[in-house]
């Protein structure tokens, strides 16, 4: 099935955040894509595997951006729920990779504070499976970045179907990443293998906001797979 339009009439996301809360996240922990090396200023925390849930300590420095902009897909910008945007529309790009955030108010309170693209210092939690960070500080880092963020700029995934359950927040059920949908039902494609992928919001022919209509149901998503794990979405069908 195609996707539709991108424009979300504010019912439609009003009955959405209103739906009930899908089933509970079983699927497989992995520590793949943590952190994984300190430099000698300890600006990189070496992380903690806490056995049982997948989550390790976050400590980094990087660049917070936006996740359409930073993969050169940034659309139509005039139909944007701003809301969304503040969570589900930012990547932090770091030394190791590209990260992607919860849809939380905690995270909300932290993101709303920052205008544009910025430097910080993110310390946390991270979901290492869906390289999902949950933010518990910030702090403004001056100078420039030691590494290249250009490699990311129009970066050209690779388009591959994979089926897995269509899942939000309240579904992700990681207690210490403090998961809530009171943002509304936001969604991401849990795999088979247990791996969480996110949405690319607000693409020009890859319009995310059509999986929130697949409330914590099995869907065969086709799209390009990108740096963070993120996908932007060609097709999405149930299963």
């Amino acid at each position: 099935m195609t996707l539709p339009g991108r424009h979300i009439p504010a019912m439609l996301i009003l009955l959405v955040s209103l739906a009930g809360c899908g089933q509970s996240d079983g699927g497989a922990d992995s520590t793949e894509g943590a952190a994984s090396h300190a430099d000698a200023n300890s600006d990189t925390a070496r992380p903690q595997v806490v056995p049982g849930d997948g989550v390790v300590d976050f400590k980094q420095k990087g660049v917070l951006t936006s996740a359409a902009a930073l993969f050169g897909l940034d659309g139509d910008r005039e139909s944007l729920d701003m809301v969304r945007t503040v969570t589900s529309d930012r990547a932090f790009v770091t030394a190791d990779g590209v990260y992607a955030f919860l849809e939380t108010p905690g995270n909300f309170a932290h993101l709303a504070q920052v205008k544009g693209e910025q430097s910080l210092l993110i310390k946390g939690k991270l979901l290492a499976r869906g390289r999902l960070v949950h933010i518990e500080s910030t702090q403004p880092v001056e100078g420039k970045v030691p590494f290249d963020m250009t490699k990311y700029y129009a970066y050209d995934g690779q388009v591959t179907t994979m089926t897995g359950v269509n899942k939000c927040m309240c579904g992700i059920k990681i207690a210490r990443m403090h998961p809530s949908c009171e943002l509304g039902h936001l969604h991401h494609l849990v795999a088979a293998d247990g791996k969480i992928y996110h949405y690319v919001q607000f693409a020009d022919g890859a319009d995310a906001a059509a999986t929130m209509k697949y409330h914590s149901m099995p869907v065969s998503v086709t799209g390009r797979i990108l740096p963070g794990q993120f996908i932007s979405v060609e097709t999405i069908e149930t299963r």
